[in-house]
């Protein structure tokens, strides 16, 4: 059962059963992002339970809580440093907290970085206006978001988050090694949420078109303000600003899209999505995994 908090109260959502079928809206009022992450919450727990029990994993559905723009009370971040400004997972309390402030940003982004040429073939490929595109498609999109952040309950409660932060504490902030240990959760994240999306799709508890498909994606593509790659293609297409070099922090656009593209692929087929995006981001991170996965 997921509980997710709203404001004061506390509310018990109903089983993962009760969300068969759910499609957010298009909207990005904060009161419309709340409840498409209330709904959607358990279709994500569903998910994450199949991928845990096929992995023999353990998994617990962490508590969610939205906030406008300032998170409550939490032992993980507080306003002197900048995780409060965004969503973010806190393994201390097995906590998932969403921000509902700037639900709308990241796939206007994503068209403000892509050019009118490249966001019409988007809108061919999904089916909508250039001009809906440019607006974004916020509820959706924070689905995405949910279920990377879920991602690392998933990694935390097995050992792999905190496996790789032992060995990312033991070099300097900045350094190399401290990059890629302390990042390679991150992409296994990105990786596990297409894999989720792409399951609890498959299984009906997620209704998701085309569209809610170009949102998902978007949101990573314009994720990081700081990186000034832009699309070369439709859909999605960017050159690799590293070229052979190791990714550092969550590597951009590039390879956050490629990543849950990589995730989306996994659990289409056999296997265990939760082993190969451990292995994936492993790989490209140039780390090894723990030896316990």
């Amino acid at each position: 059962m997921i509980r997710l908090l709203l404001s004061a109260s506390l509310i018990l959502v109903a089983s993962p059963a009760a969300a068969a079928g759910v499609q957010c809206p298009t909207d990005a009022a904060r009161a419309t992002v709340r409840k498409c992450l209330q709904r959607s919450a358990p279709a994500l727990d569903t998910a994450y339970s199949q991928i845990a029990s096929s992995a023999a994993a353990r998994w617990t559905a962490p508590r969610v809580v939205t906030f406008r723009l300032k998170p409550p009370k939490n032992p993980c971040h507080d306003l002197s440093d900048g995780g409060v400004f965004s969503s973010f997972y806190c393994p201390d309390n097995s906590t998932v907290y969403m921000m509902l402030g700037i639900a709308d940003e990241s796939t206007r982004r994503y068209a403000r970085q892509a050019g009118t040429k490249i966001l019409r073939q988007d809108a061919k490929r999904v089916g909508v206006s250039v001009a809906r595109l440019r607006k974004g498609y916020p509820a959706a999109s924070q689905v995405n978001v949910l279920a990377h952040e879920m991602a690392h309950q998933i990694l935390q409660e097995n050992g792999i988050d905190s496996w790789y932060k032992t060995r990312a504490d033991r070099y300097e902030i900045g350094a190399s090694k401290y990059d890629r240990y302390g990042f390679a959760p991150e992409t296994m994240a990105d990786c596990l949420s297409g894999a989720v999306v792409r399951r609890a799709k498959a299984n009906g508890s997620l209704r998701m078109n085309a569209f809610d498909q170009w949102a998902a994606q978007a949101d990573y593509a314009g994720a990081d303000p700081y990186d000034d790659a832009r699309p070369t293609r439709s859909p999605f297409g960017y050159p690799n600003p590293w070229g052979k070099r190791v990714y550092r922090g969550y590597g951009g656009p590039y390879i956050r899209v490629r990543a849950w593209r990589a995730g989306w692929e996994s659990a289409a087929a056999s296997g265990n999505p939760l082993r190969y995006c451990v292995d994936l981001a492993a790989s490209w991170k140039k780390v090894p995994t723990p030896p316990f996965i």
